[in-house]
């Protein structure tokens, strides 16, 4: 029973690239990051600063452990630094839902109130960035590439961007055909970018670079309210929730709900006519990969 084996051999490695994550960013929590609080004297704002930044580390450095010595993955790896590359995601995932927010503010669904300076923002950028890391670490990095591995490209891409649309739904203000819809094409999105280029640097700094534009305009982000707040400039919208995304924010917008399809289509197309789509293995694939298939 290939299927049954491939199933259980998929979920035992995904546990276990969240086990050894876990593991890493435990220990920087509870071990490492009081030790430098004390020898540093670090207040409360810098201490969640070195905090930030340290499990955002842990969570990579887990994710390398897992990738190079568990699971010893064959090929480049995706945590490559490719300095071009990370540029391109960082500015395309500001482009991709900058501009149609630049629409949606001239032709008036989208209004500006007022300033309210910088003192938050660097905080919050650190959760963001930490954030949109972790997500593409587990989702893309660890979940997609084993199912794909386990149950060929299709399966691993409709499953994983289903997953990603449902755990989104217990943000608060998301629900409905809508926010499905808008956060499965987003979530598939990166799925795709990630088929096609396997770094994590570029997609998860595309994701960053897109949550942090909404943020930076003091709409909603995803549903969240928390950190509006804390933007540098607080915005309201008005008219219908199907031009301007409502209380989910500016990805329920028709508008960038749009611009997100064609790109995922583009991206559809590009791995096609690279052949990037692995089919379905027909028989057991060993736990310990390298991209090995047994006979059983």
């Amino acid at each position: 029973m290939p299927m049954i084996h491939n199933l259980l051999r998929a979920l035992g490695s995904f546990l276990l690239s969240l086990a050894v994550i876990a593991a890493i960013a435990g220990a920087f929590r509870f071990g490492v990051e009081p030790v430098i609080a004390g020898l540093f004297d670090l207040d409360e704002q810098s201490r969640g600063y070195v905090r930030r930044i340290g499990m955002l580390c842990a969570f990579v450095l887990g994710y390398w452990i897992y990738t190079k010595y568990i699971e010893r993955r064959a090929g480049n790896s995706d945590l490559a630094v490719d300095i071009p590359l990370i540029g391109l995601g960082v500015l395309s995932g500001v482009a991709i839902i900058g501009i149609p927010m630049i629409l949606l503010y001239l032709m008036g669904y989208y209004q500006y109130i007022s300033y309210s300076g910088f003192h938050a923002v660097l905080g919050v950028g650190l959760v963001i960035l930490a954030a949109a890391i972790l997500e593409e670490l587990l989702f893309r990095g660890a979940l997609f590439a084993i199912s794909e591995r386990y149950f060929g490209t299709i399966v691993a891409l409709v499953s994983q961007t289903l997953l990603f649309a449902g755990l989104h739904m217990f943000n608060d203000n998301l629900g409905g055909w809508l926010s499905i819809l808008s956060t499965a094409l987003i979530g598939g999105m990166w799925t795709l970018m990630y088929m096609v280029r396997r770094n994590i640097w570029m997609i998860g700094l595309h994701h960053a670079a897109w949550n942090f534009t909404i943020f930076m305009t003091g709409l909603p982000l995803t549903g969240q309210e928390d950190w509006r707040a804390a933007a540098p400039v607080q915005s309201d919208f008005v008219g219908s929730r199907l031009m301007t995304g409502g209380a989910a924010g500016p990805e329920e917008s028709l508008l960038v709900l749009i611009v997100v399809a064609v790109i995922v289509g583009l991206l559809i197309r590009k791995s096609m006519d690279a052949k990037l789509i692995r089919p379905l293995p027909r028989r057991s694939v060993s736990f310990w990969p390298k991209d090995r298939v047994v006979d059983e």
